[in-house]
C-alpha cells in the first residue's frame, strides 16, 4: 500500500499538468477556430469611426482622437483612451486607405505623422 501511495504522490502531478495542458489547448482551439482572417468595414459618420466585421461592430468617437499616424506599411489611429485602430496598407482595396484616413484627418481636424522609416521591433 505504501508503495502505491508514493507513486501516487510522484506520478499524479505529472498527469494532471499533462491534462490540464490538453484541456487548455482544447478550450483555445475551439474558441478560436472561426476568428481567422475576416473582412472589417471601417466607415466614416459624423461623429465616429464605425467599425464592423460582420458579427460585430464597434465605433470610435471623433473627438476622442488623438492621432493619425502613417507607416511604410500600416495606418495608425489612436483614441485618448489608449486604444489604437491599426490598418496594413496592403490590405486596403486600391487606393481606398489612403482615401479613408484623408476623410478621418478631415473630420477630426487632426493632422496626420508620417513617419515611412518607422519598422516593428
Amino acid at each position: 500500500f505504501s508503495t502505491f501511495a508514493i507513486l501516487w504522490f510522484i506520478l499524479i502531478p505529472f498527469y494532471q499538468r499533462w491534462a490540464y495542458k490538453m484541456r487548455y489547448a482544447k478550450t483555445v482551439e475551439d474558441g478560436y477556430r472561426d476568428s481567422g482572417e475576416k473582412r472589417i468595414k471601417l466607415r466614416l459618420r459624423e461623429k465616429e469611426i464605425k467599425i464592423s466585421d460582420g458579427s460585430n461592430s464597434s465605433a470610435i468617437l471623433l473627438k476622442e482622437l488623438e492621432s493619425i499616424t502613417e507607416s511604410s506599411g500600416y495606418f495608425f489611429i489612436k483614441s485618448k483612451k489608449g486604444n489604437s485602430l491599426v490598418i496594413p496598407k496592403d490590405r486596403c482595396i486600391g487606393n481606398n486607405g489612403e482615401k479613408f484616413i484623408e476623410m478621418v484627418e478631415n473630420a477630426s481636424g487632426i493632422k496626420r505623422e508620417i513617419k515611412l522609416q518607422w519598422k516593428w521591433k
